[in-house]
């Protein structure tokens, strides 16, 4: 348990390097026309994301109490079931860092249970999307 976190975040994300998804996890609300337009199929029966379309995402763990400075601007930012975490005081210093690594067309995505603090009044929701927030 004491190389857990070490370990775990670099796991999950060379995991999703990867881009492999079960069955079951890649038809999950995902067209099969789009499955088998931007997957390939593997012999288990599981499917892998196009390397073109791998090779447009950038994955890093990050301290989101650290300043955001290094990491440029992002298009979407999803921060889902994680803000849970903390207390009202970090995530309002979250939310703030994140709105300005976002340009003005920028989202914000947080999960179904999480509450967007911001003090600032810098977003605002997206219409019909739970947990999707622009900036203003």
């Amino acid at each position: 348990m004491a190389s857990w976190p070490l370990t775990w975040p670099k796991k999950v994300v060379d995991k999703a390097k990867l881009g492999i998804y079960s069955q079951f996890e890649a038809q999950r609300g995902l067209p099969i026309t789009m499955l088998v337009k931007y997957f390939n199929s593997l012999p288990d029966t599981s499917w892998q994301l196009k390397e073109n379309i791998r090779n447009m995402v950038q994955f890093k763990t990050w301290n989101l109490l650290e300043d955001y400075t290094a990491l440029g601007k992002f298009d979407i930012v999803f921060c889902r079931n994680v803000l849970i975490y903390f207390d009202d005081a970090a995530k309002a210093q979250i939310t703030e860092k994140m709105a300005k690594i976002l340009p003005p067309h920028g989202v914000l995505i947080l999960g179904y249970t999480e509450t967007l603090v911001d003090p600032k009044g810098q977003f605002v929701g997206v219409d019909d999307f739970r947990g999707a927030y622009r900036l203003k």
